[in-house]
C-alpha cells in the first residue's frame, strides 16, 4: 500500500516506468517498446527510479508517532 502511496510523489518518468516492471509486471522489452528506449536505458531508468523511490521513502517515513521508523520498537514489541 506504501508503494501507491509513494509514486505521485516522484518524477513521473520514474513513477511511470516502476508502475510498469513492479506493479503490473511488464517485461523489460514490452515496456522498453512503450517507451521508445532501449533495454539498456530502461535499466537504467528502472535504477534511478528505484533509487528516488528509497530515498523518498527514507525521507517521508523517518519517524512513527511513538519511536521513529527506522529504530522504532513497534514491531519488535507487538511480537513479544
Amino acid at each position: 500500500m506504501w508503494f501507491y502511496k509513494l509514486l505521485p510523489t516522484l518524477k513521473p518518468e520514474y513513477a511511470n516506468i516502476l508502475w510498469h516492471a513492479e506493479l503490473v509486471g511488464e517485461s523489460h522489452e514490452s515496456i522498453a517498446v512503450v517507451f521508445d528506449i532501449s533495454e539498456g536505458n530502461l535499466r537504467e531508468r528502472l535504477h534511478r527510479s528505484r533509487e528516488a523511490l528509497r530515498k523518498r521513502l527514507e525521507e517521508t517515513c523517518q519517524s512513527c508517532r511513538i519511536h521513529g521508523y527506522l529504530d522504532c520498537g513497534c514491531v519488535a514489541q507487538a511480537v513479544r
